[in-house]
């Protein structure tokens, strides 16, 4: 069959007919082996799937993508020339898992099996594009602190019959690397932390902090456990469970137990008539109390993810159980002291989920609110909208959104 080929061809010019490509070389017409590559200002009026176009005007190399529904030119280079990307930048590859660290700023790779195209904007870090919307996908880094747990009250009535025990510290979640779609509303909730316990009466468990969304599964810490109310040989109690547990108050208690990898369990008491034991923390178990004295609460655990080393979800320490006995330090973390004989215990500190001390048997009987816990996202990415009015700064060249109530991020 002859073939027609325009007149006056320029160099570099493509002619496609009975379903092969030719391009001119300034002198005849060649037939293009394996993938087309068109060039030209402007895109070629009849692709196939799988062609590719050169931009002489902006030198950016296109390919032409169908993916079911739609079909589009996908730029998989940035210009070249001495006013675009060097040749190094725009290398491509297919694969499984995008490379965590090594990478050269500007590289592009497609990802098989999830249809996307990824662009390095660090040596670690990738924008993740979407062929189907060409959304962008943020890359996470988060914390994720629940409230932490009320600390028990006993009776106050100054008989030297036992401590309470401290509020178990907040559960903790925490990762390095999350992807979330741009476009979706991801909804951010703030667990407030635990009332004390009324008069002869345990802790209240501190309230979840979340991270939820479409298509991803809801990330949840679980509020911190309740202390354990002191009491003489005929009462007292066990602390609450919870992300870690609550202190157990005097006389032969058990300690909360804890949710697996947020947090530690509360510690025990051992005998009749003595101090409360401490509140687990995210960092380690409550102390156990034999003694007079209160125990301490669990350490906490540190996080710089704002840019600044921090210690969250400490657990509250227990109270004194007798008239010479003396207070306990909270978990490092916001964990509350704990009462004596002259002091009614402390509160968590707010936004680092920490647990309440529990009360002394012969302070006022008031024990501490748990702390409110805290939601943090640390990003390169910027956000396109919030609500709840967090704290954004920066750190380098990461966005940290510092959420202290309830609120939403959008990318």
């Amino acid at each position: 069959m002859a073939i027609n080929f325009p007149n006056s061809p320029s160099n570099g010019a493509t002619h496609t007919a009975a379903g092969q490509t030719f391009t001119y070389d300034g002198t005849v017409w060649n037939p293009q082996e394996g993938t087309p590559v068109s060039t030209g200002t402007s895109a070629p009026s009849s692709p196939s799937p799988g062609d590719l176009w050169f931009d002489t005007a902006s030198g950016t190399l296109y390919f032409y993508y169908a993916d079911g529904s739609s079909n589009q030119w996908v730029g998989v280079s940035g210009p070249a020339g001495p006013a675009g990307a060097s040749a190094t930048t725009t290398t491509y590859a297919a694969v499984a898992n995008l490379p965590s660290s090594g990478n050269t700023v500007g590289s592009f790779a497609y990802i098989t099996g999830t249809n996307q195209l990824a662009v390095a904007r660090s040596t670690t870090d990738w924008s993740i594009f979407n062929f189907d919307s060409t959304t962008e996908t943020a890359t996470i880094e988060y914390l994720i602190v629940a409230g932490g747990g009320g600390g028990g009250s006993g009776d106050g009535a100054g008989d030297s019959d036992g401590g309470s025990g401290g509020g178990g510290a907040g559960g903790v979640l925490t990762a390095s690397s999350l992807s979330l779609s741009g476009g979706v509303t991801y909804t951010i909730t703030v667990g407030a932390g635990g009332a004390a316990g009324a008069t002869d009466s345990a802790g209240s468990n501190g309230f979840n902090s979340s991270i939820a969304g479409q298509g991803l599964t809801t990330l949840t810490a679980i509020g911190g456990g309740g202390g354990g109310h002191g009491q003489d040989s005929s009462g007292g109690s066990d602390g609450l469970a919870g992300g870690s547990g609550g202190g157990a108050g005097s006389q032969n208690n058990t300690g909360g137990t804890a949710t697996s990898g947020q947090g530690n369990a509360g510690g025990n008491t051992t005998a009749n008539n003595v101090g409360g034991a401490g509140g687990g923390g995210a960092g380690g178990a409550g102390a156990a109390s034999t003694g007079g004295n209160g125990a301490a609460g669990g350490v906490g655990v540190q996080s710089s993810i704002t840019g600044t080393a921090t210690y969250y979800a400490g657990g509250g320490a227990g109270g004194a159980g007798t008239n010479t006995g003396t207070k306990a330090s909270g978990g490092n973390g916001g964990g509350g002291d704990s009462g004596d004989a002259n002091n009614n215990a402390q509160a968590g500190t707010p936004n680092t989920g920490g647990g309440g001390g529990g009360s002394g048997d012969l302070s006022s009987a008031n024990g501490g609110a748990g702390g409110s816990g805290v939601v943090i996202i640390r990003t390169t990415s910027t956000a396109g909208a919030t609500t709840g009015s967090p704290t954004i700064t920066q750190d380098g060249s990461y966005n940290v959104y510092k959420f202290t109530a309830d609120g939403s991020i959008t990318f």
